[in-house]
């Protein structure tokens, strides 16, 4: 079934810079990507927390800020919080099991073990009060997310919904024999603000997106690129459609008309 909503903002942490709805920023000299995203590049105002943020939590608030900074929403009541993160909290977890192993458990690192502590800080920051939904650890977590935050949408239980994905692995683990041989590797983040109609200041770029069962026999990848695809097309102001696929689920997404 073929479900019409709007997004009205977006931010994305991609190899290559920091995209959002004014363009897209390449890194500064000596960043190498989104793993050395600094506040100032998302955020103008100061933010006490964000130096204690783990590498997941970070890239998660990093990209809502790209997405909200400068986008006022209505009511936090009725704004939910989706989050797709394949690789969950893996290289948190792997520190404070360091720490424990050292014999000094930290408490700031273990209060980070669940994958659900990505979404923590964005919805104090930002007073995101609404429904929240956090996939971990399965093929097209994102987009998983961003099915649900369509259907918490589509049933009343927001007025708008904050769709992320998260791909954070610190570059110690990448290499790891935990994240399997399909997992994506490299530090992604992406947020879309989900509408059931356009805001004032918003975007307003009018998405019809059709949700299917994966194909059992598809490759288990990770990667979610079909995302950067869809940034692209935000950024750009263009129509256009991306196809997803995936083990678990599979989706096409196309952007009916510029803002």
């Amino acid at each position: 079934m073929k479900r019409r909503i709007f997004i009205d903002s977006f931010g994305a942490l991609l190899p290559e810079g920091i995209a959002g709805p004014s363009g897209t920023r390449p890194w500064d000299a000596g960043q190498a990507g989104p793993h050395d995203v600094r506040r100032d590049q998302v955020l103008e105002k100061p933010y006490v927390n964000f130096g204690k943020l783990m590498l997941p939590d970070k890239l998660a608030f990093c990209a809502a800020a790209a997405a909200l900074s400068r986008y006022a929403i209505a009511d936090g009541q009725t704004a939910a919080v989706t989050l797709g993160i394949p690789a969950g909290s893996l290289s948190t977890d792997l520190r404070f099991m360091e720490s424990v192993r050292a014999g000094f458990p930290g408490p700031a690192v273990f209060s980070a073990t669940l994958p659900s502590s990505a979404i923590a800080d964005i919805a104090i920051y930002f007073g995101l009060k609404g429904p929240n939904r956090v996939v971990a650890g399965n093929a097209a977590s994102g987009l998983t997310a961003l099915e649900l935050a369509v259907s918490l949408l589509e049933t009343g239980k927001a007025a708008c919904a904050l769709s992320l994905s998260v791909n954070a692995v610190e570059a110690a683990d990448a290499a790891g024999p935990l994240l399997g041989p399909a997992a994506d590797r490299l530090c992604r983040a992406y947020a879309f603000l989900l509408t059931t109609m356009p805001q004032p200041g918003g975007l307003g770029t009018e998405m019809e997106a059709s949700f299917a069962a994966g194909d059992n026999g598809a490759a288990h990848a990770c990667d979610e690129l079909y995302f950067t695809d869809l940034v692209r097309l935000l950024t750009a102001q263009k129509s256009g459609r991306v196809v997803a696929a995936s083990c678990d689920v599979a989706a096409t997404l196309s952007l009916l008309k510029g803002p």
